[in-house]
């Protein structure tokens, strides 16, 4: 408030001068207009001289005027650069102090704001302290499914079956695919890796399952369990292809 006191009161100073330099220029004015007549005079003065003696005496007072205004214009000129310059310091004084106060006003307004954020920080750092982990999230089920035996030997006994040498390699084919199964699991045996109920896309779990490759896999696993399955095998194959393909023609 005092300086907004002070910048007030350097701007009445400063309009009461821009008052008196107005009021000097007009008196300045004033005197050049009498100068322009002493001047005149003057002349009216020199044409008179020549006329007559008397008025010779005369002259050196006219001088005297001419000289005393001509000082005086110097003097109120003199004044006026003298009182602009006073202006444009006071003008100056004043912005800075305008801008001082307003960058101070920015400062309180930035601590404020590093006071909330620290704040909000802390009260986040508390808050994330108290909950407890979140747990690893899991994708990939489909995959999972895909790496089962039954759909390894689903899928080796469609490729097989696309011609008459992998009719009859067949057999050998599902052995070596089961071996190489074992041998993954082998591999893979340190890698605990939760169900798969509890991974993100579970549902395309569910979707895999449905293919056909998992389906005669799961038929052939099921069958070889016993000797009656195992006798049943091509029926139940053949049956499990058939009510794939009429699922598929009801979509």
């Amino acid at each position: 408030m005092a300086e907004l006191h002070k910048v007030k009161t350097d701007l009445k100073a400063a309009q009461e001068k821009a008052a008196a330099l107005q009021a000097i220029g007009q008196e300045k004015q004033t005197l050049e207009q009498q100068l322009l007549k002493v001047q005149q005079q003057l002349a009216d003065s020199k044409a008179q001289a020549q006329q007559a003696e008397k008025t010779q005496a005369e002259m050196p007072k006219v001088r005297a005027e001419l000289k005393a205004a001509q000082d005086k214009a110097l003097q109120l000129q003199r004044s006026e650069e003298q009182l602009k310059k006073q202006l444009q310091t006071q003008g100056a004084m004043a912005s800075n102090a305008d801008l001082e106060k307003e960058n101070e006003l920015l400062l309180t307004q930035l601590h404020k704001v590093q006071r909330e954020l620290e704040r909000h920080y802390l009260e986040n750092s508390k808050l994330k302290a108290t909950q407890p982990p979140k747990p690893q999230a899991y994708y990939g089920a489909a995959d999972r499914v895909k790496k089962q035996l039954s759909y390894r030997l689903g899928s080796t006994m469609i490729r097989q079956s696309r011609s008459i040498s992998g009719w009859l390699n067949m057999p050998f084919a599902l052995s070596a695919e089961a071996k190489r199964f074992k041998q993954d699991q082998a591999a893979g045996k340190d890698q605990q890796l939760p169900p798969i109920a509890q991974y993100q896309d579970a549902h395309e779990a569910e979707l895999i399952k449905q293919h056909l490759s998992y389906r005669l896999g799961s038929r052939l696993l099921t069958n070889t369990r016993t000797l009656g399955g195992r006798i049943s095998l091509p029926w139940s194959l053949y049956a499990e292809v058939k009510a794939f393909r009429k699922e598929r023609r009801s979509l």
